[in-house]
C-alpha cells in the first residue's frame, strides 16, 4: 500500500515537471513570435542644426563731443588763436593751430589733434624785441603759413592762418612776374578802409608794407600759398587787424628757411 502510494506521488511529480516544461516552451515560443511580428519602433536620428553666432557689432569710431569742441575753443582762445562768434573763425583757428604744430591743416578737430591741443602752449615769436608799451609788431612765418601779432612784452597775442605768394609766374599790367612774398623787415606805410580794387582783384582792408603788397582780408585763404604775393588773412579778422595796424607798424616776414626751428 505504501509502495503504491509512493509510486503515485512520484508519477504526479514527473507529470507536473513535464507540464511545467511544456508551459515554459509554449511561453518562450509565443514571446519569440511576438517579437518578430510586433512593429519595431524606429528611432530617427535628429539633425542638429549648427547656428552660427551673430558677428559681434563693430565698435563705432569715437567722435569729438560737443563738450570737447567747447574745450578746444577755450584752449585755442587762451593761446591767442583769433576766434570770434563765427564758425569760420573756429575752423581757421584750428587750421592755424595745426600749422603751428605741423599737423595736417584740415580745419577739423580729431581726437588726436585734441590730445596735442591739451598739451600745447602758446607759440613764441622768432625774434625778441623791446617795444614801447602798447605797441605791437607782426611776424609772418612763410614756412608754416601763419601770422603772429606780438605785443611789447614779446607775447603772441593773436594768431591767424595766412596764404602767401604761390611762386608761380603771372602777368599783370603788361608785365610778367613771379608770385612771391619777399621775406624781410618792412613797415606799414598805407592803409585803405574797406574794399580796394587792385589790378589782380579785390582787397579787404589792405595794410600796405611794400609797393602793392599788403596784408589784407580775403574770401579765400587756403591752407597753402595761393596769392600773387600779398599776405591773405581771413575776412572775420581783417577789419580788427586793420584797426590794430598804425602807420609804421613793423612787419617781419621770415623766409621759409629762416622760419624753420
Amino acid at each position: 500500500m505504501n509502495a503504491l502510494f509512493a509510486r503515485k506521488v512520484l508519477l504526479n511529480r514527473e507529470a507536473l515537471l513535464i507540464l511545467t516544461f511544456l508551459f515554459w516552451c509554449v511561453s518562450s515560443f509565443t514571446l519569440a513570435q511576438d517579437s518578430q511580428t510586433r512593429p519595431r519602433r524606429v528611432v530617427r536620428e535628429r539633425k542638429v542644426s549648427l547656428i552660427k553666432p551673430a558677428p559681434a557689432p563693430k565698435a563705432k569710431p569715437k567722435v569729438v563731443t560737443v563738450a570737447e569742441i567747447i574745450e578746444a575753443k577755450e584752449k585755442l582762445a587762451a593761446m591767442g588763436y583769433w576766434l570770434t562768434k563765427s564758425e569760420d573763425s573756429y575752423r581757421q583757428a584750428l587750421v592755424a593751430f595745426q600749422k603751428v604744430q605741423e599737423l595736417k591743416p584740415t580745419g577739423k578737430l580729431s581726437l588726436e589733434d585734441l590730445e596735442v591741443l591739451r598739451a600745447a602752449q602758446a607759440p613764441t615769436p622768432k625774434e625778441r624785441q623791446t617795444l614801447a608799451e602798447g605797441k605791437i609788431r607782426v611776424e609772418v612765418d612763410l614756412r608754416r603759413q601763419v601770422l603772429f601779432v606780438v605785443d611789447h612784452e614779446n607775447l603772441v597775442t593773436k594768431i591767424l592762418p595766412i596764404s602767401s605768394g604761390n611762386g608761380k609766374e603771372f602777368k599783370s599790367e603788361g608785365f610778367a612776374r613771379d608770385a612771391i612774398t619777399p621775406p624781410g623787415r618792412f613797415n606799414v606805410y598805407n592803409k585803405i578802409k574797406g574794399w580796394k580794387k587792385s589790378p589782380l582783384g579785390m582787397l579787404y582792408y589792405p595794410n600796405y608794407y611794400l609797393s602793392g603788397l599788403a596784408i589784407h582780408g580775403s574770401t579765400f585763404v587756403p591752407a597753402y600759398p595761393d596769392s600773387h604775393g600779398c599776405v591773405r588773412i581771413p575776412m572775420y579778422a581783417a577789419e580788427e587787424f586793420f584797426k590794430m595796424m598804425i602807420i609804421g607798424t613793423e612787419i617781419l616776414i621770415h623766409s621759409p628757411v629762416e622760419a624753420k626751428e
